[in-house]
């Protein structure tokens, strides 16, 4: 077992409700620690991280400052994605530029002024060049890169981890009812199995769930293009508006929209209509739509995901809310999660629960 931890018997088992982005990255965490675990998953309920991009921003565009945490999840991520890629057999993971091309002058003077106070030297670059004009249509006030950015293949990562807790039979396939779910003193029972703690990993799902349903889930969907253009350069991702990156297994992907209020899930003429407007204001390459997909990312109004555990019962937790940064932040979060249920250390207190008040 894991040096420290108290989990050292089979009925230790953690329960992990949901085989999306972050019950996957939870349960990864507890394979190498060797903690004994089952991941639920259903394949009626929609899975946003099945439709990411995957893409790794480090940079907030519009105020030209680091993501929350970039210091803390930039390094982990890039041990901990190929460590995945390496125990499953697969490739998913991919280091790249983003070339950010400026609408106007009044974008390119902040870009200067920003390099100018050097607080932000290890990630934004002080040359301003238009990059492959011939393929990429700018306005004419140039670009400039934004260092340290990466990508997931969510079509690889997520099949790839799910094969592999499959294979292992930590992972089983069901429609989770919470009546199953009995509380005992200490952990619960599954369908006839004990567990010494569950955490629900439930994406926008977790508005039903009976302990932690008073989370304030914002529903946010986002559509994507996936495209094919040829002879277009594939050396980095560029916004300007909107995203086009190239995909690690070819072709390319373009988004993405952000709908507050929506009718449904799927995607949506709109939200053709919105990309195709403003992938035309990048490139004017002829190119081929292969996909057009959607899904609806579990968000907080605060910008800040949800974990912790429950104030009563303290063996059930929640790990939710990562909205459009997801595969830049569940592996960090998930590794302090896990620190937490088996070690008592504390969360970040901008993710803890703890900050929301039940009404």
């Amino acid at each position: 077992m894991y040096p420290g931890s108290y989990f050292c018997a089979m009925e230790n088992r953690i329960l992990i409700v949901g085989a999306g982005l972050a019950g996957l990255c939870m349960a990864f965490q507890l394979h190498k620690r060797k903690v004994p675990f089952l991941i639920l998953h259903s394949e009626t309920l929609p899975c946003s991280s099945e439709k990411a991009a995957g893409l790794m921003n480090p940079v907030v565009v519009k105020r030209l400052l680091k993501t929350w945490m970039a210091d803390e999840v930039l390094p982990y991520n890039r041990r901990f994605y190929p460590e995945v890629e390496q125990v499953t057999g697969t490739s998913f993971y991919t280091t790249l530029s983003v070339h950010r091309m400026f609408p106007n002058a009044l974008a390119r003077g902040e870009w200067e002024a920003r390099i100018h106070d050097g607080s932000m030297h290890d990630f934004l670059s002080s040359e301003i060049y238009d990059y492959h004009p011939e393929a990429f249509t700018g306005p004419g006030f140039g670009g400039g890169d934004v260092f340290q950015a990466s990508s997931v293949d969510c079509e690889v990562f997520i099949p790839a981890l799910r094969h592999f807790f499959n294979q292992q039979r930590w992972m089983k396939t069901t429609d989770l009812r919470y009546e199953d779910i009995e509380l005992l003193e200490d952990g619960v029972q599954f369908l006839g199995e004990r567990f010494s703690q569950v955490v629900f990993c439930e994406g926008m799902n977790g508005i039903n769930n009976p302990w932690f349903g008073y989370l304030p889930l914002l529903p946010t969907k986002g559509e994507l293009l996936y495209l094919e253009i040829p002879d277009m350069p594939r050396e980095k991702e560029v916004m300007k508006g909107i995203f086009l990156a190239p995909r690690k297994q070819g072709g390319f992907v373009c988004g993405s929209t952000y709908e507050w209020q929506f009718e449904h899930e799927n995607p949506s003429a709109e939200g053709l209509e919105k990309l195709t407007t403003e992938l035309s204001k990048i490139t004017h390459k002829p190119y081929t739509i292969t996909r057009h997909t959607a899904g609806v990312r579990p968000a907080a109004r605060d910008r800040r995901p949800f974990l912790g555990n429950h104030a009563e019962y303290s063996c059930l937790h929640v790990f939710n809310g990562l909205g459009t940064k997801g595969y830049m932040l569940a592996p960090y979060l998930s590794e302090r999660l896990c620190d937490f249920i088996l070690f008592g250390k504390a969360l970040p207190a901008e993710a803890d629960i703890k900050r929301v008040k039940k009404k």
